[in-house]
C-alpha cells in the first residue's frame, strides 16, 4: 500500500505509538516520509512533526483539574486548544530519503535530529 501514497501521516494514538516500529519497518522498501504527531516517533523513524510540548500540556491539564476539584463543573470547563507547537525534524532521515530541508526551516525548528 505504501507504493500508492506520497507520505504517511500517523496520528497521536497509543496503539499506533506502541507499534510504530512496525510502521517504520513496513515502510523500508517504499521509503516514504512518515509524519507522526509525537517527538518520540520522529526520533524513531518519522521525518518531521509539529508537536505540543508535553510539559505545557500537563500544566494546562493540571489547571483544569484544579478548577474541577475546587467545585467548577466539568461541563462548564472550556476546551483548551493549543495554538502553538514546536517543529521536530529528523535531518538524518531526510538525507537518507533524498529530501532537502531548507536551512532556514532547520534554524527555526524546536528540535533537529542529526
Amino acid at each position: 500500500m505504501t507504493s500508492k501514497v506520497d507520505a504517511i501521516w500517523v496520528p497521536i494514538d497509543n496503539t499506533i505509538a506502541s507499534a510504530f516500529s512496525t510502521v517504520v519497518s513496513s515502510n523500508q522498501t517504499a521509503k516514504k516520509p512518515i509524519y507522526p504527531r509525537a517527538t518520540a516517533m520522529v526520533e524513531a523513524g518519522g521525518l518531521a512533526s509539529v508537536v505540543v510540548d508535553q510539559h505545557d500540556l500537563g500544566v494546562a491539564t493540571g489547571k483544569m483539574i484544579a478548577k474541577v476539584l475546587k467545585g467548577e463543573k466539568p461541563a462548564d470547563t472550556p476546551v483548551n486548544v493549543f495554538s502553538t507547537g514546536k517543529s521536530v525534524i529528523n535531518k538524518k532521515l531526510a538525507q537518507e530519503l533524498g529530501i532537502t530541508i531548507p536551512e532556514s526551516v532547520l534554524k527555526e525548528a524546536g528540535q533537529v535530529i542529526e
